[in-house]
């Protein structure tokens, strides 16, 4: 996992406290955590604000927590709050106990059950998800297993008729994602090689959402 430098790391995100680190990425360490007062685990992804060394890579950050206000599904990882400090940006989200789709297929050799069950699986779940951002001119440019998380259903979803054994699927990680309106498209080289279309690889050429319809192909092949 990345180092988070020292003043970065010095400095609280009260009312809530980070307990493990989870992962990290480029620009971002997360972190387990909770509410001091109430106990509630959340997700803390902190953004050293030295590892932003342009208005842009700033922007982006900022953007990510604009997005997710914006767009509210049940499939979508939620953000609770969002604090502006002097060495961080912190991003306080909904903590997926499950980790995610790349650990668990890691650890099980195969996705069983999680495919193409009717209503619950990931097929269905991807392309309610894919329709919902697609009506909001949203593209997520970084569609992966690792930003697919995984949670238990509570006791809602399982009075709903969510099956007992398979986990809630979560699209988190909206870091690049853009929203394009009208006929915006988006033409910025991002996201992960493995799971890219080729579209974003051309040069002087522009996309658009269809391009997460190919890194969902790949994570279901």
């Amino acid at each position: 996992m990345a180092p988070v430098p020292s003043e970065a790391a010095a400095e609280d995100c009260l009312p809530y406290i980070r307990d493990a680190e989870v992962g990290s990425g480029t620009f971002a360490n997360v972190f387990k955590g909770h509410h001091k007062d109430t106990n509630k685990v959340v997700a803390i992804k902190m953004i050293p604000r030295k590892r932003l060394y342009n208005a842009k890579l700033e922007a982006n950050a900022l953007r990510e927590a604009e997005i997710l206000r914006k767009i509210q599904h049940p499939r979508i990882t939620s953000l609770i709050e969002l604090q502006e400090k002097e060495w961080n940006i912190f991003l306080i989200m909904e903590f997926c106990g499950g980790g995610d789709l790349h650990e668990y297929k890691r650890k099980r050799g195969k996705i069983k059950g999680l495919e193409y069950m009717p209503d619950f699986g990931m097929m269905p779940v991807a392309v309610d998800v894919m329709k919902f951002m697609h009506q909001h001119s949203m593209v997520h440019r970084d569609l992966k297993p690792s930003n697919i998380m995984l949670t238990l259903p509570s006791e809602r979803d399982l009075m709903n008729g969510h099956p007992l054994g398979i986990p809630l699927l979560k699209v988190a990680d909206f870091g690049f994602a853009r929203i394009l309106p009208g006929k915006t498209l988006a033409e910025t080289l991002c996201g992960s090689p493995l799971y890219m279309a080729p579209e974003v690889y051309l040069e002087n050429y522009k996309y658009d959402s269809k391009a997460d319809l190919w890194s969902l192909g790949c994570i279901l092949f």
